[in-house]
């Protein structure tokens, strides 16, 4: 769409990686999950089941979209930024 003068044919707009080709990708994810992930979900777990959150309350439930969701995208968002534009360490043997 943005470069019509190239073909599809020989410039796939898509392409299929291994998973072997994935895998620096990948392993950013999981430090994620471990340090951020997994008490973030805890966190929202004890707050639906502690107590503190009504499940049929309108305002509640308002409330929770409003403020949970923003900062959980503000922190992912943070996250990927720093991941996007971190330096890769100079390494001697490659070009």
């Amino acid at each position: 769409m943005f470069a019509p003068d190239l073909l599809d044919a020989v410039v796939p707009s898509w392409m299929f990686f291994p998973s072997a080709q994935n895998i620096i990708v990948e392993s950013g994810w999981q430090s994620l999950f471990y340090t951020w992930g997994v008490n973030v979900l805890e966190f929202y777990n004890s707050g639906l089941h502690g107590g503190f959150f009504e499940q049929g309350n309108i305002v509640h439930q308002q409330t929770e979209h409003w403020t949970w969701f923003s900062v959980v995208q503000r922190s992912l968002d943070n996250f990927c930024n720093e991941q996007n534009n971190h330096c890769i360490r100079k390494q001697a043997n490659k070009l």
